[in-house]
C-alpha cells in the first residue's frame, strides 16, 4: 500500500457505541495499546463492519462490490443517463476503466483500511482471556478479512484457472500497521496466494463462529459458509461448492421470503438473508445527499436517487431476446413484473415490484425502467441470500455428473422458480441434461439481476469449459484488462505497484 493509503489506514477509528452495528460515531484513534478489553475489541470490530458497508462512501459490500461488477457484466442490458455525470461509474459499463478512476481508488483504500482493522484484532485478541466472546470477535475479524481478499481477487485479478494461478493479483497485508515506521512497500501476491489467504481466513472464521449459529446481524458461521461456497464456485470446485451451500440449506436456519420483492425493501434482515449490510437513515453506504451508492444511482424514486442506471425493457420480457444471457422473464414471473403506477410523488415505501417505470422530470422517448431492489438507503443490502445457495448447489451438483438430472439439483431449481410464481419442472421437461443446465444458468441471472453476480458467473463458466461459445465474446479472455480493475494510479506513483 502506498504511504498515503497506509498512513490513513492506521488512523483506525474506534466507535463509541457497539449496541447497534451502525449506531456509531468517530471517537479517537486506535493502536494496539488501546485494545485491552472486550469492549475495545467490539468497538474496533464495529468499525470494520462500518467500513465493510462503505458507510457514507459506497465502497465494498455496501456499494462498489455490487455496483462495479453489475456494470461490468450487464453492458447489454442497461444504459446510463450520461446527462447526470457519474462518468466514474459509466467507465465500468463501457469497459474503459482508468487508473485514476475515483471508484477504483476509493474501494482499494477502504479495503486495505478494513483489512488493517481486522489485522489489529487478530494480532491482539490474546489480550482477552480465553472466552467465547473472544472466539466470536476473532471469527468475525477473520471472516471480514477473507471476504475482502476474495472480492478483491475477483475484481483486481484474472479469473482463477490453471493458466492464471501465478499471475499478479493484489497485495496481502500480513501484519497490522499502527505506526508510520511499520509501513513497507508491498508486492502483489499471485492469484493462487490470494485465493488461499481468503480460504484460510474464511475457514478459520467458520470454525470459530459455528457455536454462535446465526449470530444476529454480524457475520455468522452460515455467512462464512456462504462465502466459502462462492469461493469454491469461482474456482470451479463443484464438490465443495455443493457441500458448503448444502450445509447452509440443510441447517433450516433460513427460509425463502414469501415473494421475490420481500427479499428486499427491509429495514432488518429478511428470512432468507444469510448476510446483509445493515443501513439506517443516519448511517448508510450512500444516499441522495451523498450522491454515491447503490440507491442514488439505481433508484429513480425522487426522495432516494437520481435514476442514473436505467434498464431498457426490451431485455426484460421481449420474446425476441433469444440470447440466453439476457433475462427473458416469463409473463407470469414475479421477478419481471414492472410497476407502472408511479409518479414524481411516489415514495420508496410505495415501490412494490422489482422493476418500475423510470421516474423522471424529463420526458424520455422509449420505455426505460428502474430496478426496484435498491430503493431506500434505510433498507438492508442483501449480500448472501438463501436463493443463491439453492442455485449454487444446483449448478455444482450438475457439473459433478453432467449426464443426469439430479433430483436434489432439480428441487433447488424449483425452489427458486416456485417463489417467482413459475411452475415446478420435472426431469421430463428437459430434452437433455444440458438444457437443465441452461435453465439453472438463466435463473441465476433472473434471480440476481443487479446484485453483482453476472460478471463473475460469466468468467467462471468460461474458465471451466474453455469453450468461447459458452459466453458472449468479451468474457472469453481471462487476461482481458477491460474486466480487471487497475491498481490505482495514486498507489503506483508511491509504491511502484503496477
Amino acid at each position: 500500500m502506498k504511504k498515503v493509503i497506509l498512513t490513513i489506514s492506521i488512523v483506525t477509528l474506534i466507535f463509541s457505541s457497539c449496541d447497534q452495528l451502525l449506531d456509531v460515531e468517530a471517537d479517537n484513534l486506535v493502536n494496539s495499546t488501546q485494545l485491552e478489553t472486550v469492549d475495545d475489541f467490539n468497538s474496533l470490530l464495529a468499525g470494520a463492519y462500518y467500513n465493510l458497508g462503505g458507510v457514507n462512501g459506497s465502497e465494498l459490500l455496501g456499494g462498489d462490490f455490487i455496483i462495479l461488477p453489475t456494470l461490468l457484466g450487464l453492458r447489454n442490458d442497461i444504459i446510463m443517463d450520461a446527462s447526470q455525470g457519474y462518468v466514474e461509474y459509466e467507465a465500468f459499463l463501457d469497459h474503459n476503466i482508468l487508473t485514476t478512476n475515483p471508484r477504483v481508488e476509493a474501494s482499494w483504500f477502504r479495503a486495505y483500511e478494513t483489512i488493517n482493522q481486522a489485522n489489529l484484532i487478530i494480532e491482539n485478541i490474546s489480550k482477552i482471556e480465553s472466552s467465547s466472546e473472544a472466539d466470536r470477535i476473532l471469527g468475525e475479524a477473520y471472516g471480514i478479512r477473507g471476504i475482502i481478499y476474495f472480492e478483491m481477487v475477483r475484481l483486481w485479478a484474472p479469473q482463477y484457472e490453471s493458466s492464471t494461478l501465478t499471475n499478479e493479483a493484489v497485495p496481502i497485508l500480513a501484519n497490522a500497521v499502527t505506526e508510520l515506521d511499520q509501513i513497507e512497500l508491498p508486492s502483489r501476491s499471485t492469484v493462487q496466494q490470494v485465493y488461499t489467504q481468503a480460504f484460510d481466513d474464511l475457514d478459520r472464521a467458520q470454525a470459530l463462529l459455528e457455536p454462535f449459529g446465526k449470530n444476529g446481524t454480524g457475520l455468522s458461521y452460515y455467512g462464512c459458509l456462504g462465502y466459502l461456497s462462492r469461493l469454491a464456485f469461482q474456482q470451479n470446485d463443484f464438490i465443495n461448492a455443493a457441500l458448503y451451500s448444502g450445509t447452509v440449506i440443510n441447517s433450516s436456519q433460513y427460509i425463502m421470503s414469501s415473494t421475490p420483492v420481500a427479499a428486499f425493501h427491509n429495514t432488518s434482515n429478511s428470512l432468507e438473508d444469510i448476510f446483509a449490510i445493515q443501513q439506517t437513515a443516519a448511517n448508510n453506504s450512500g444516499d441522495r445527499a451523498v450522491g454515491l451508492g447503490l440507491v442514488p444511482i439505481i433508484s429513480s424514486v425522487q426522495e432516494s436517487g437520481f435514476g442514473v442506471v436505467q434498464i431498457n425493457d426490451f431485455y426484460i420480457n421481449s420474446a425476441s431476446a433469444a440470447n440466453i444471457n439476457r433475462l427473458q422473464y416469463a409473463s407470469n414471473d414475479l421477478r419481471g413484473a414492472v410497476q407502472d403506477n408511479v409518479s414524481l410523488n411516489t415514495t420508496a415505501d410505495q415501490i412494490n415490484q422489482l422493476f418500475y417505470e423510470l421516474i423522471s422530470t424529463v420526458d424520455l422517448e422509449g420505455a426505460v425502467i428502474s430496478s426496484g431492489k435498491y430503493v431506500s438507503a434505510e433498507h438492508v443490502i442483501p449480500v448472501v441470500r438463501l436463493a443463491e445457495m439453492h442455485l449454487t448447489r444446483a449448478e455444482a451438483i450438475y457439473f459433478q455428473n453432467e449426464s443426469v438430472i439430479d433430483p436434489v439439483a432439480l428441487n433447488d431449481l424449483n425452489v427458486v422458480r416456485e417463489r417467482a410464481g413459475l411452475s415446478e419442472l420435472e426431469a421430463i421437461n428437459f430434452v437433455t441434461p444440458e438444457s437443465f443446465y441452461d435453465s439453472i444458468r438463466i435463473e441465476r441471472k433472473r434471480e440476481f439481476f443487479m446484485e453483482g453476480h453476472l460478471v463473475h458467473d460469466l468468467r467462471r463458466r468460461r474458465a471451466y469449459t474453455g469453450d468461447p461459445t459458452v459466453v458472449i465474446g468479451f468474457f472469453n479472455d481471462p487476461l482481458d484488462s477491460d474486466l480487471i480493475l487497475p491498481v490505482p494510479q495514486s498507489e503506483t506513483d508511491i509504491s511502484g505497484l503496477d
